[in-house]
């Protein structure tokens, strides 16, 4: 590890002006240990930080600028709800009620989106609403409510799946036909009942596909 920091501090030198982005300094510790990478050279260079925490943004650098990213407006969450959840025009007050308890946070909207995605029927969507007011804090829906209501309503196959996950690290970029294997290996998925000739690996790749669709995975493309 200290080599590699020389080694990228070295070749920053040699290009001269750059412009790093380091994206989520969970603490200030972690910025101390990889800083020496980034020289300053007094050229033009500018590092860019992201943080959710707005103690760190304030200490990496006195003179910089914290930048706090607002909240969405109601027409911005509605417009993100939309492109996760799809509503059709029978459930669009449902939909901006519900929105509108996310107090903007992009989050919390995606995740709602994906939970009312795969289920378009009034009934549904009034469930998941009641679910909701009933655990407000302040007004406002809880991510960690959201969260559980998307956990909750995951099959149990879907839940085995997503619960393995957590063996990898943190923004850990996990190959597609890796993953679906070990959730073979683990017996995860059962053999197609129906008897249609389906493979596992079909089978697994659903099963993925219903994760990123309710926003619980992220698709990275290399």
């Amino acid at each position: 590890e200290h080599r590699l920091l020389h080694y990228l501090s070295e070749l920053l030198k040699e290009q001269g002006c750059y412009l790093a982005l380091i994206d989520d300094i969970w603490d200030i510790n972690a910025w101390n240990q990889i800083k020496t990478a980034f020289p300053n050279q007094n050229n033009g260079s500018r590092i860019i930080i992201t943080t959710r925490n707005k103690g760190v943004a304030e200490t990496v650098d006195t003179k910089g600028l914290a930048y706090q990213l607002r909240f969405l407006r109601e027409e911005e969450s509605w417009e993100l709800f939309c492109k996760t959840a799809e509503p059709t025009q029978n459930l669009e007050n449902l939909g901006r009620e519900m929105v509108g308890k996310c107090g903007g946070l992009p989050l919390a909207i995606v995740i709602l989106g994906g939970l009312l995605l795969h289920n378009k029927s009034y009934g549904y969507w009034s469930k998941v609403k009641e679910r909701i007011w009933r655990n407000l804090r302040d007004d406002s829906v809880d991510i960690v409510e959201v969260l559980s209501l998307s956990y909750k309503d995951l099959s149990p196959q879907l839940k085995d799946c997503f619960l393995y996950l957590a063996q990898f690290p943190e923004d850990h970029i996990i190959g597609v036909e890796r993953l679906k294997h070990l959730w073979i290996a683990e017996e995860f998925i059962s053999e197609d009942e129906e008897g249609d000739g389906v493979l596992m690996e079909d089978l697994a790749e659903d099963c993925l596909n219903e994760l990123i669709n309710r926003n619980l995975i992220q698709i990275e493309y290399l």
